[in-house]
């Protein structure tokens, strides 16, 4: 066969396959998903800007187990976890009552010296719970 076929016809048949994961998640959490405001998109599901108790709702539900968190925009705080094949995004989501998101500048030592703006969850209590993202 064609090597270019053959990635192509590689490609297609993981894009289905984790289609066909996303529509049985669906289906076994379609009350779940009922109660948040949801999308599909190519590989999992969205929900956006819920408030840190849906949050925590949504994540002890759906036993993902572990969430990756990221700093978000505006002070809220962006999840990913994982359901088999199913990525599950709660982009935008509040941040917990003991976290907040903090901008700093941060000179970076470089071949051309610069300044970056990074920000960072920093959570009372929670050491390892800090995360940086650059900007």
């Amino acid at each position: 066969m064609n090597p270019q076929l053959e990635n192509t016809w590689q490609n297609s048949t993981i894009k289905l396959r984790k289609l066909i994961a996303a529509r049985w998640f669906i289906l076994e959490n379609q009350a779940l998903l009922e109660e948040f405001p949801t999308s599909l998109y190519e590989d999992g599901i969205d929900a956006d800007r819920l408030t840190h108790a849906q949050a925590m709702q949504v994540m002890k539900r759906l036993k993902c187990g572990r969430w990756e968190k990221t700093p978000g925009l505006n002070g809220a705080i962006d999840y990913v976890g994982h359901v088999g094949e199913v990525r599950i995004r709660l982009w935008a989501a509040e941040a917990p009552p003991n976290c907040k998101v903090v901008e700093e500048e941060v000179l970076v030592p470089a071949v051309a010296e610069h300044l970056e703006k990074r920000f960072k969850l920093v959570c009372k209590d929670e050491p390892a719970a800090i995360v940086e993202t650059v900007i």
